[in-house]
C-alpha cells in the first residue's frame, strides 16, 4: 500500500482557520485522486479548530482512506467528523 504523509504540526500546535481546512482537503483529494493512503501525523499539534474540520468538509469530493497518527483523543474526535460526511 503507498501512502502520503502530511505533517500537520509543521504548520503549528494549534491549527484554526479556512485555509488550513482548505489545504487539508487538497491533500486528501489529492490522495484520493492518486488512489493513495493518507496519512495525517499530528504529533506536534496540541488543538485543531471546528473551523478546520467544516472547511475541510466542504470541499472534499469523497472522503478516502485516510489515518490519523500521533494525534490526543480531542484531534482523533475532531477527525472523525470528516468521515460521517
Amino acid at each position: 500500500m503507498k501512502a502520503r504523509i502530511i505533517y500537520m504540526g509543521k504548520i503549528g500546535r494549534r491549527l484554526e482557520g479556512p485555509a488550513i481546512g482548505k489545504l487539508l482537503a487538497k491533500f486528501l483529494n489529492n490522495c484520493r485522486d492518486d488512489e493513495i493512503a493518507a496519512v495525517i501525523e499530528c504529533s506536534e499539534v496540541d488543538q485543531i479548530s471546528k473551523t478546520v474540520i467544516k472547511t475541510a468538509s466542504k470541499f472534499i469530493k469523497n472522503v478516502p482512506t485516510f489515518y490519523v497518527v500521533n494525534a490526543n483523543e480531542e484531534i482523533k474526535k475532531s477527525f472523525s467528523e470528516l468521515t460521517s460526511k
